[in-house]
């Protein structure tokens, strides 16, 4: 794991795949972020992702078979 010091406007960039990590407001201990990211890219907080991964995956209702 890195740990930078980033002030407020300021940002990371993630590899290269796009995605800008910026420190959008400081407020009581809290910190909040903005992520630009591909649109293919999915971002969730960490305990979403988790319990996302729990989940049984859907079923599509119809499935095709080629002939």
């Amino acid at each position: 794991m890195i740990e930078l010091s980033r002030k407020v406007g300021e940002s990371v960039m993630v590899g290269d795949i796009k995605i800008t990590v910026m420190s959008v407001n400081i407020a009581n201990k809290q910190v909040c972020l903005g992520i630009e990211a591909p649109t293919n890219v999915s971002v969730y907080r960490a305990e979403v992702y988790g319990s996302l991964k729990d989940e049984p995956e859907e079923k599509p209702f119809l499935s095709f078979t080629s002939i």
